[in-house]
């Protein structure tokens, strides 16, 4: 099973206070949710709900855990923003043959493609034309 899948259903179960309500979320049987908590329990060995037929209620252990997988999911989301960013960002050479006209249109609009996208590198070629 999925730990980091399984943390963030406990940050969620814990925030609604509801199995069912995460299950609705989540778009999973209500079943499923209560295998990620109990997989996380036995996963660290620790009780963390306190089932009540109405009411669920944090651990201190548990509550424990929330922080700190509140830090891991946050780390996880900034790590794919990240990388996201990094992906949609042109990387590589870039060689334009250009002719003569061409070249004067290109030349001055370099400076900010190059600083919008620091990965990449551009070689111009001007040709000259054959009359």
């Amino acid at each position: 099973m999925d730990i980091v899948s399984a943390l963030g259903t406990l940050v969620r179960v814990a925030g609604t206070g509801s199995f069912s309500a995460v299950s609705r979320e989540r778009d999973i049987s209500k079943a499923a949710v209560t295998r990620q908590i109990a997989f996380l329990e036995r996963h660290f060995g620790v009780r963390l709900l306190h089932r009540r037929t109405r009411k669920l209620s944090l651990t201190e252990v548990g509550q424990m855990l929330i922080g700190l997988a509140k830090s891991v999911l946050e780390g996880i989301e900034t790590i794919e923003a990240a990388l996201r960013q990094q992906s949609a960002s042109p990387v590589g050479l870039m060689r334009r043959g250009n002719m003569v006209a061409a070249g004067h249109f290109l030349a001055p609009r370099l400076p900010a493609l190059l600083a919008g996208n620091p990965g990449l590198k551009v070689e111009l070629v001007v040709k000259r034309p054959v009359w």
